[in-house]
This record gives structure tokens, sequence and C-alpha cells, in this order.
């Protein structure tokens, strides 16, 4: 899997993720804030990427990156 594949697949497990927690993301440019993410949210996002693929993030982390994709770009970090 190439760098951009792997970035690709990490956006659409971003997107879903939001959607699993009822958040109307559509594209990886949509920002996590802007589409109703909050602190409990962000939190709940953490556990999952550490619990479905093994991933640790901090909360510092995803409140720089905002958008999906910057936050799909620190799965494949």
């Amino acid at each position: 899997m190439t760098e951009t594949d792997a970035l690709v697949s990490a956006e659409r497990w971003v997107i879903e993720a939001c959607r699993d927690f009822k958040l109307p993301a559509e594209t990886s440019e949509d920002d996590f804030f802007s589409i109703g993410g909050t602190s409990i949210t962000l939190l709940r996002l953490i556990a999952k990427a550490g619990a479905e693929l093994g991933v640790t993030l901090e909360p510092e982390e995803i409140l720089e990156a905002d958008s999906l994709r910057g936050i799909a770009a620190l799965l494949v970090r």
C-alpha cells in the first residue's frame, strides 16, 4: 500500500468514525469541530483509533489538525 493509499484509507476511516458518532461528515476537508465535534467526541475518536487501529493520538494533535484529512494524516504517520 502506498502512502497515498494509506492516507485515503485513513480519511475514509475518520469520516466513517465521525458518522458513527452522528456527525455529518461528508469529505476529508470537513473541520472536525465545525461538523459538531466536541471534546467528548474527540476522546471517543481517540479511543476508537486506539481500539481499532492500535494508534495512539493526543487531544492536542487533533486540535491542531482540525480537518478530517489532518486527523487521517496523524493515523498514518
